[in-house]
C-alpha cells in the first residue's frame, strides 16, 4: 500500500486554488486536482500490509504529543527554484512551526521502525502543480504573495492516506485519522 501522512486542507480553500493558478504563467504544468490538495507531513512509500499496524501505532504515539493549532497558507514558490521549477507550491504561514515540529517528530518515530529519514530540512507547503520537462522556463506569478490569512483553520487531525496511482491521476483514500490534543486554557 503506497501511503503518506498528511493534514487535510478545508474544501473551501482547496476549491479556490484553481483561481490562483490563473495568476501563474508557465507552460507544461499539470495542476493538482482540488480534491487531492493536502499538506504532506511524511511520505512513507510502499507499506506492506503486515507492517500497517506498526505504522499506525507509531503515528498514534507521535500525534498524541501535539495539540490542535491554527494554520493558513501564504506565498507561491517552486522547487528547486523559481528559475527552474518542477513543483509549484503554496507555503504555510501561521502554524509553520507546529508543522515543522510534527514533521521532525514523525521522522524520528518512523526511522525507529525502519523508514528512511528525510535528509532535507522541512519546508511546509502544499503542492498545487508539477511542471513537465525543462522546456517550461521561469515561473512567473502576477503576485508572488497569496495571502489566505483571513482563511485560517484549525488543524485537529492528522491522516494516514493510501495513494493509488492511476493514469488519470492519483486516488487518495483515508486509512486512519488521529486526533491532536484539544488545546485548553486554564484560568
Amino acid at each position: 500500500m503506497r501511503s503518506f501522512v498528511a493534514v487535510k486542507i478545508p474544501e473551501e480553500i482547496r476549491y479556490r486554488i484553481p483561481e490562483l493558478t490563473k495568476t501563474i504563467k508557465i507552460d507544461g504544468v499539470k495542476w493538482v486536482k482540488p480534491e487531492n490538495i493536502h499538506l504532506t507531513l511524511k511520505f512513507l512509500g510502499e507499506v506492506n500490509e503486515n507492517r500497517l499496524q506498526e505504522v499506525k501505532e507509531a503515528l498514534e504515539n507521535t500525534v498524541r504529543k501535539f495539540s490542535e493549532f491554527k494554520i493558513n497558507l501564504k506565498d507561491i514558490g517552486a522547487f528547486p527554484s523559481m528559475n527552474r521549477p518542477s513543483v509549484i507550491w503554496i507555503g504555510v504561514d501561521k502554524g509553520k512551526q507546529e508543522v515543522i515540529s510534527i514533521i521532525n517528530e514523525l521522522e524520528i518515530s518512523f526511522s525507529k521502525i525502519g523508514f528512511e529519514k528525510e535528509t532535507r530540512k522541512p519546508h511546509p507547503h502544499i503542492t498545487i502543480g508539477r511542471v513537465k520537462k525543462a522546456r517550461s522556463g521561469k515561473l512567473e506569478v502576477r503576485s508572488e504573495t497569496w495571502d489566505m490569512g483571513c482563511e485560517m483553520w484549525d488543524v485537529k487531525e492528522i491522516y494516514l492516506i493510501q495513494s493509488e496511482l492511476r493514469p488519470e491521476g492519483p486516488i487518495y483514500t483515508d486509512v486512519e485519522s488521529y486526533k491532536l490534543k484539544i488545546w485548553s486554557v486554564r484560568l
